[in-house]
């Protein structure tokens, strides 16, 4: 309950923060009302209104109640409803290379279609080997690395193997998650039917949210790291993916064998669970940051993300109240309504906070690691700093005491205009971005002329037109790589020194 309520404030504050920075960005308010941020805030109040007003009223109530035919098509509906509001979230990170639909759906379908290879498959595992599951630790561990994990992360690898070896499609390093994911994504269509129709719907939560996100994480350990070895290698290394296999069959026997025994504390599946969130968030941010087709411009937005992911989820789950309310009557709508609604609004914050927070910097590949506190499993990654990116930009000299030659040297060649070009690391600080003058400014060999990095001051949050804020300024030492926006301090002047902006419309 307080896990829950923390999380509504959490959203609530970055909420406030999103609005006020849409309402900069808007020309007029009605340009306001138009963004997408209010849209799917409205959608989402108008979805559950809606939902809330029919349990009410009981409209409906138990109309579909006793008829055994009607379960099956309404848990596929809400299943597919999951599987879409998955894809609809990482069709959008494929930011440079838009995939063709047809080719994602023949990934999804073919995820659907290989789920039926569990059974003969899961049959023979059982027939000719001793894996059995009798509650034994020993015995229990081993069935669900081999007998589950291992049978299901290859059976949902073959879509995304056929795809890769089949066609030209996959062909940058986010397409490899991306594909993989869609896979999993139809074996969890399948698989969240049945769960959904033997509780009468009303497993939504753990169905929508850490079910099915689990899938993808398992499937994309492999994507990953082929994608990885086809970066960094140039060409896939076969002894990798039986590797990779044995990794996501363990996760996935991990996160199913606290669950196969109620002696045993489910709590860990969920503790294991928030860690592979995080990891996964790193994923497709590392394979998005690389992708060799990177577009300046082409960068979605963290907000657009995020109220994506929230307003999609919000509706399904009012549609699946108003299917609740019609199968089995008012009552069991309003429980699910309240309870399910509580439920799922912690993990549902808690993804849709982690997931859409993007740092797309071009280059930049960081080691896959989980927080070492541990605490921060149970928070979300929130954004940080402004996001500066497509701006142009009027910088012109700070005050500041004792400037070095360098400075100095720039200077008498301020104020200068130019443009905010992409988001930059220094190190791990991923608030700097690239400034790109409209004339280059001189600086001999050892600098670069035409880019600069630059980052707001702690005390201001955007740039505005009418009004100059402080910024710190770096110079790029030569050479730089020209495919990366990822720097050391090496690659870095020593110091950096204060200037003025603005923006510039």
């Amino acid at each position: 309950m307080v896990y829950q309520l923390m999380l509504v404030i959490l959203l609530l504050v970055q909420m406030g923060d999103d609005l006020r920075a849409t309402r900069r960005e808007a020309r007029s308010r009605m340009a306001f009302l138009r963004t997408p941020l209010v849209t799917s805030l409205l959608w989402s109040a108008v979805a559950v209104f809606v939902a809330a007003a029919l349990v009410r009223t009981g409209i409906g109530s138990a109309l579909l109640f006793g008829r055994p035919w009607a379960l099956l098509p309404a848990a596929a509906l809400v299943s597919l409803g999951i599987s879409f509001c998955w894809y609809r979230y990482i069709e959008r990170l494929d930011m440079f290379e838009r995939e063709r639909r047809r080719y994602l759906l023949l990934a999804f379908v073919l995820g659907c279609g290989c789920t039926l290879l569990v059974f003969p498959i899961g049959g023979w595992v059982r027939a000719y080997t001793p894996l059995v599951l009798d509650g034994n630790h020993w015995n229990d561990w081993w069935y669900s690395v081999l007998a589950i994990g291992l049978v299901e992360e290859t059976v949902k690898l073959l879509p995304y193997l056929v795809l890769l070896f089949a066609t030209r499609q996959v062909d940058e390093p986010f397409d490899h998650l991306l594909y993989g994911s869609m896979s999993a994504l139809g074996f969890a269509f399948m698989e969240n039917t049945l769960y959904l129709r033997d509780s009468h719907l009303m497993a939504f939560s753990g169905r929508a949210f850490t079910a099915s996100v689990s899938h993808m994480f398992d499937t994309s350990i492999i994507c990953y790291g082929i994608a990885i070895d086809l970066h960094k290698q140039g060409r896939l290394r076969a002894w990798r993916i039986p590797l990779l296999l044995g990794l996501a069959a363990l996760a996935h026997g991990f996160y199913d064998y606290w669950l196969l025994s109620p002696h045993r504390p489910a709590l860990l599946t969920f503790f294991f669970f928030l860690g592979t969130m995080h990891l996964w968030a790193q994923m497709k941010n590392n394979l998005v940051n690389i992708s060799p087709k990177h577009a300046l411009g082409a960068i979605v937005r963290n907000r657009a993300l995020r109220y994506g992911i929230l307003t999609s989820f919000v509706i399904l789950f009012a549609f699946t109240v108003v299917l609740v309310l019609l199968l089995r009557g008012q009552v069991a709508g309003e429980s699910f309504l309240l309870d399910g609604g509580w439920q799922m609004a912690g993990t549902l914050l808690l993804l849709t906070m982690t997931f859409s927070a993007m740092e797309v910097v071009r280059g930049r590949l960081r080691p896959l690691r989980v927080p070492t506190d541990f605490r921060r499993w149970f928070l979300p990654r929130l954004e940080s700093g402004a996001e500066l990116a497509g701006q142009r930009v009027e910088l012109k000299l700070g005050q500041h005491h004792d400037p070095q030659a360098l400075e100095r040297y720039i200077e008498g060649h301020l104020p200068v205009v130019g443009r905010i070009i992409e988001r930059a690391a220094l190190g791990d600080d991923t608030d700097w971005f690239v400034f790109v003058p409209e004339r280059t400014i001189p600086l001999g060999e050892k600098y670069v002329p035409d880019r600069f990095l630059v980052q707001l001051h702690a005390d201001h949050d955007h740039l505005r037109e009418d009004r100059y804020a402080l910024l710190l300024l770096r110079v790029i030492r030569a050479p730089h790589a020209p495919n990366s926006a990822a720097f050391t301090a090496d690659g870095v002047s020593r110091q950096g020194f204060r200037v003025m902006g603005r923006a510039i419309g």
